[in-house]
């Protein structure tokens, strides 16, 4: 959300030639337009002075400057980008396999033929600062889309139980005192 408490959308023809985000306060009528020529956008985010969003349709993290509308391709991701999370220097974002086998008719499709690489499903680390891929997990098996991705700032270790573990009466503690 821009610090301004507007709000960033952007309008629904999915063309991957015509997609644009505007950046308006709730109570006025859309302001120009921030970027377009997008690919399928998502998870559009206000980070460190510059508007980040994943151009999906094509597949990368894509910085635009708010004041001169400049889109610069940060790095590419081999799948369909979906969540984006920024801590810092870094992006942590998420890639899904395609659905059907191929990314038709969208131009990620040749931008994984031209690289030779083949779509993951996976979670990447990228360093804003030199757009390298500092870390990243391939997911494989049942797991083909991840969706989103969130920083929780400050946690060591996360893990995850299922709700009907035997385990997780026992990782549940309630503070006593308060």
């Amino acid at each position: 959300m821009p610090a301004n408490g507007g709000t960033l959308r952007w309008n629904t023809n999915l063309s991957p030639s015509s997609v644009s985000i505007f950046q308006s306060p709730p109570s006025e009528a859309p302001k120009p337009v921030v970027v377009d020529d997008l690919s399928m956008p998502h998870s559009p985010r206000v980070h460190d002075g510059a508007l980040w969003v994943l151009d999906s349709g094509r597949g990368f993290l894509v910085r635009i400057d708010p004041s001169t509308k400049e889109k610069q391709n940060i790095a590419f991701c081999p799948g369909f980008l979906r969540g984006l999370s920024l801590h810092g220097r870094f992006a942590i974002v998420t890639t899904s396999l395609p659905r059907d086998g191929l990314f038709k008719d969208l131009p990620l499709q040749a931008n994984l033929q031209t690289r030779d690489a083949e779509p993951r499903c996976a979670l990447y680390i990228i360093d804003l600062h030199t757009g390298g891929i500092a870390e990243w997990i391939e997911l494989k098996g049942h797991i083909t889309e991840l969706f989103d991705v969130a920083v929780i700032a400050g946690c060591r270790c996360p893990s995850s139980v299922p709700l009907n573990s035997p385990n997780m009466a026992s990782l549940i503690t309630i503070d006593s005192e308060g």
